[in-house]
């Protein structure tokens, strides 16, 4: 796959403009004009407006009302007692539907990936990554070093060999400096956590001294700061084959992880959230999983349409674990 160059913030916010201000009206000839020629200015106006197209096809068919109200949003104007909340209410939900499809950040990532994708590349050096669903990485390249930023999501690492430069890969609470290896890399709203499958990682946070994480453990990275080496569980990366492995895990931690591979949003009911599930489990199919769960846990499964699912007790159910 051909790497993608890093946009700038304002042609991204000039090409967004310009979707919300073609698709939600009837453009005259003017306008048209005036677009072909922000367009045809420079090439980061054309890439940008080519990524959104790309990001943009999966809503396609959808009706226009929500961008009726993005444009509404984009042209103030004087409205009715009450129709401020309304449109404010209609844009939220159109915008966390799209945040659901994919992470909205990600028109200025390198590479992004969908809610419930799995993405296999290759990087110019020969190294192979996967990247989970909801996945934000940009990659930087020059002739001293090569840098995986990885902001948000799941990776996984297999380096190249014969290239002499370093290699590093950063998140916001550290780097991890492979040292020949297969490794795999989670960035979630808690930090970093690096599981070592082949070989060692040196690793470190804002401190310079580094430590090194050999194969089957794992090194957990929150803001800055490196907490005890662990052994690593078995099959680390089973998320890239669209499997999650868990042993006497939460309940709410099983849901958060089978929540980036399915659209809609899931919430637990907070008294069933600490509620141990041990197991396999398919993520690219939730609502097999979510039945599982359900068979063998006191919870049931509630659907309001595709947009939410909600966990909550069954009735004259004994409290317990899972184990399957």
């Amino acid at each position: 796959m051909t790497e993608q160059r890093r946009l700038a913030e304002s042609a991204i916010a000039e090409a967004i403009d310009w979707q919300l201000r073609l698709q939600t009206t009837t453009p005259s000839p003017e306008l048209l004009a005036e677009f072909h020629a922000w367009r045809q200015a420079n090439e980061e106006h054309a890439e940008a407006w080519r990524r959104l197209c790309e990001i943009d096809a999966p809503f396609a068919g959808l009706d226009r009302a929500g961008s009726q109200v993005l444009l509404h949003s984009y042209r103030p104007r004087k409205a009715r007692p009450g129709m401020a909340l309304t449109l404010l209410l209609a844009l939220g939900c159109g915008l966390f539907a799209v945040n659901r499809q994919i992470p909205l950040e990600a028109l200025g990532a390198d590479y992004a990936t969908a809610t419930g994708e799995l993405r296999s590349v290759r990087l110019e050096d020969g190294t192979e990554l996967v990247l989970g669903p909801r996945t934000l990485l940009d990659v930087d390249f020059d002739n001293q070093q090569r840098t995986l930023t990885l902001r948000h999501g799941s990776l996984a690492v297999r380096t190249a060999h014969g290239d002499s430069r370093r290699f590093v890969v950063r998140s916001e609470d550290g780097q991890m400096r492979p040292l020949g290896t297969y490794f795999s890399v989670v960035r979630d709203d808690g930090g970093t956590t690096l599981d070592v499958l082949r070989s060692a990682v040196a690793a470190r946070g804002t401190a310079p001294a580094e430590v090194t994480v050999k194969e089957g453990q794992r090194l957990q990275l929150r803001d800055g700061q490196l907490l005890p080496i662990s052994a690593s569980p078995g099959a680390a990366d089973a998320w890239t084959r669209g499997m999650l492995l868990v042993r006497e895990r939460p309940l709410g931690e099983v849901v958060a992880a089978l929540a980036d591979y399915k659209r809609g949003f899931i919430s637990v009911d907070p008294s069933l959230a600490g509620l141990t599930v041990s197991g396999s489990f398919s993520l690219r199919d939730g609502d097999r999983t979510l039945a599982a769960l359900a068979n063998a846990l006191p919870i049931r499964i509630e659907r309001y349409g595709t947009l939410w699912t909600r966990i909550v007790p069954r009735e004259n159910a004994p409290q317990g674990g899972a184990e399957k």
